[in-house]
C-alpha cells in the first residue's frame, strides 16, 4: 500500500536525520559515503 510505503519512508527519513545529528553530536566517529 501507498500509505505504508509513505510512513516507512518517513519513519526512515526521521531516523536518518536522528542518526547524523546523533554521530555529528559525538564528533563523527564513523566513515559514512
Amino acid at each position: 500500500h501507498a500509505t505504508i510505503r509513505t510512513y516507512i519512508k518517513n519513519l526512515r527519513k526521521m531516523f536518518t536525520k536522528e542518526y547524523f545529528d546523533n554521530i555529528k553530536g559525538e564528533g563523527y566517529r564513523f566513515n559514512i559515503v
